[in-house]
């Protein structure tokens, strides 16, 4: 995948820097014309290939990297969870606290109300 990042990249260069000319398909009134649109797809090309190579090495961290590397690192948390998953689990996070303080107080009500009934009977 790199491979072809860099071929297409090379590809982007030659049609870049090279001095060509196709009658009847691409003419502009004036060479600063020309020379501003190559610049632009020279730009655009290279953040295209930046951006390939970037995913390109995402991807192998992600396979290869152990998961504890990968939420140690600001970045690396945000570019491998998204903001959904992470809303979520805190979402989950919460819903289950608010679940065991209920068990708890459910628990704490049930133990009274056993005392209650043992204290009857004895006295």
């Amino acid at each position: 995948m790199v491979v072809m990042s860099l071929l297409f990249f090379a590809f982007n260069m030659l049609f870049c820097f090279l001095a060509f000319s196709i009658p009847y398909w691409v003419q502009s009134p004036d060479p600063q014309h020309a020379t501003l649109v190559q610049w632009i797809a020279l730009g655009a090309a290279l953040f295209v290939t930046g951006m390939q190579i970037f995913h390109t090495v995402m991807l192998v961290i992600r396979k290869y990297a152990p998961v504890s590397k990968l939420t140690n690192s600001r970045f690396l948390e945000w570019y491998f969870l998204a903001a959904n998953v992470k809303y979520e689990a805190k979402l989950k996070r919460s819903a289950l606290f608010k679940v065991d303080c209920m068990l708890c107080n459910a628990h704490d009500v049930h133990r009274d109300v056993i005392r209650y009934k043992e204290q009857r009977r004895t006295s």
